[in-house]
Formats: C-alpha cells, sequence, structure tokens
C-alpha cells in the first residue's frame, strides 16, 4: 500500500493541532475536613486563570464532599463537581479534641476492601481521562492515577498518614492502615508542602514551597472604627479561626492578654458572659459586613 506523504502529513498535523486545542483535564480532589484545604486549593486554581491562555485552556472537574457552595465561592472557575468522599480526616469532638475511637472505626471499614476500593477508584478516574490529579489532601485518588499512568501532585501543610499514626496508633489494625495511606501519598510524582508544614520524614517525595495565601486588603482604618479604638491606641488584630468545625470551651481564662493586641472571636466562641468585659476580646459579627 502506497502513502500519499503529504496528505499524511497534513493528517497528523491537523491531529496533534486538534490534541493541542483540547482543554487539558484538570482532576481536584479535596477534603472537606474544615475549610483548610479548600483555601489553600482554591488559592492554586485562581491562579491559574492568570497562568492559562488560549493554547492551555483547562477543564475542571473537583471532587469533594465539601459544601457545593462554599466550593463555588471560593473557586473562581467554571467547574465541575462530583460528591466524592475518600478520605475522613479525623472525626472531631469540636475543633481542639479529636475523637480517636470513632475516627479508628471509619478507617478500619473504609481500609477493610481498600484493594478493591483502589480498583474501582482506578477505574472511575480513567473513565474521566484526566491529565492531571491534584489533591489537597485525599490520598485514595492518588492511588488510582498511579495504577492508571496519571501524574499526580499532591499539595497540603499536612498529610492524614501522619496524624492518624499520631492519634490511632494504639488501636489494632491501625499499622496496616498507616501503610495503606502512606503508600498512596508516596505514588504521588511530588508531594509539595507549603510552609509552615508538618515535617513529613517518612515520605521521599515532598517539596518544600512558599506559603500560600489569599492576599487581603489593608482595612485597619475600618476595624479601628469598629472597634472604637483611639486613633492614640496602638492595635493589631489576630482573627481566631476554627478552618469550619465547630467550638467549644476554648481556654478563654487563661488567654493572654497583650499589650495592643485584639482578638477576633466566632461569636459562639465568646458565648460565657464572663469574659464580656475583656475589651480586646471581639465578636466576629462586629465585622460581618467587611
Amino acid at each position: 500500500m502506497m502513502i500519499n506523504t503529504p496528505t499524511f502529513a497534513a493528517g497528523a498535523a491537523a491531529a496533534h493541532a486538534h490534541e493541542n486545542l483540547r482543554p487539558k483535564h484538570l482532576v481536584v480532589d479535596i477534603s472537606a475536613h474544615g475549610f483548610g484545604h479548600l483555601a489553600q486549593t482554591a488559592a492554586v486554581i485562581n491562579a491559574l486563570e492568570h497562568a492559562s491562555s488560549a493554547d492551555t485552556s483547562i477543564k475542571l472537574t473537583i471532587r469533594s464532599v465539601a459544601d457545593e457552595s462554599t466550593l463555588r465561592e471560593r473557586i473562581h472557575r467554571p467547574f465541575d463537581l462530583i460528591p466524592y468522599r475518600q478520605d475522613q480526616g479525623m472525626i472531631m469532638h469540636d475543633a481542639l479534641r479529636v475523637d480517636a475511637a470513632a475516627t479508628m472505626d471509619w478507617y478500619r471499614d473504609f481500609h477493610s476492601n481498600y484493594k478493591t476500593r483502589k480498583s474501582d477508584a482506578a477505574r472511575e478516574l480513567e473513565a474521566l481521562e484526566p491529565d492531571l490529579v491534584f489533591s489537597d489532601v485525599p490520598y485514595l485518588g492518588l492511588d488510582a492515577a498511579s495504577l492508571v499512568g496519571v501524574p499526580s501532585v499532591a499539595l497540603c501543610s499536612l498529610n492524614w498518614a501522619d496524624i492518624f499514626v499520631s492519634y490511632c496508633k494504639d488501636f489494632k489494625g491501625s499499622a496496616r492502615i498507616h501503610d495503606d495511606i502512606q503508600r498512596a501519598y508516596s505514588a504521588a510524582d511530588v508531594f509539595l508542602r507549603p510552609e509552615p508544614s508538618m515535617p513529613m520524614e517518612s515520605l521521599d517525595n515532598t517539596r518544600p514551597i512558599s506559603p500560600i495565601a489569599f492576599q487581603g486588603k489593608d482595612r485597619k482604618d475600618v476595624l479601628r472604627s469598629i472597634a472604637d479604638i483611639p486613633d492614640n491606641k496602638e492595635a493589631r488584630f489576630v482573627l481566631i479561626g476554627v478552618g469550619g468545625v465547630g467550638i467549644q470551651n476554648l481556654p478563654l481564662d487563661s488567654w493572654p492578654c497583650l499589650d495592643g493586641v485584639h482578638w477576633i472571636f466566632p461569636d459562639a466562641a465568646l458565648g460565657g458572659a464572663s469574659h464580656i468585659d475583656r475589651r480586646d476580646f471581639l465578636r466576629q459579627s462586629l465585622f460581618k459586613d467587611l
């Protein structure tokens, strides 16, 4: 059979051009344990708007069980959402107290058939035809990506393997579960650690990077006015955030009193009338219109 070389070359060039025009498909897995994972991820995804061009358009798929309205509020690009739980993080009594027993029960069930779960996840991921998996910081998708040969990047200041073993190492079966999680994180092409972060010394694919944050605006004058702080008084404001997890019994009785520092708390944390006389304690609702 003879091949018309110019025609073949033109066809190959057209196919290559079509491939180049196809949007790169980015699948992003976001832990729903509080708001911190979304905050880091949203900052990265929103920055893609400045990095991409007509030649590198991006199709975005988010996989998470985080609240959809919160996801769309923070992520400023269009995306398809797949409600998909790949991790639990820690089950919490509140923002400061972990329920280790309940956490272990969840992981024991999730990992009781982990090999099958990973194979199913790989088939689901392959059907999406992604060019890259980005995770903050579920591990199942990273494991699945390694099975189907899709590049993957993890990014987080923490990982669930180290946290799980810290709280659950004394429970029977925890070592096997920890090994599963550890292998999944190790399967990522790189694990980016924005400062500050856990050391993650047991992973050999980590790379430290600079802090990730949204850049705010200097509104100190407005804050001073709302808080009724005289112009001749020094003032610094510290926002106490609990990452979307409930909070009870903050140690307000022993909270430091620092010259010129004003603490902005969730209203629920300042429920006790005995702390109202602390002029350096401010309720978040005072600033709701900012």
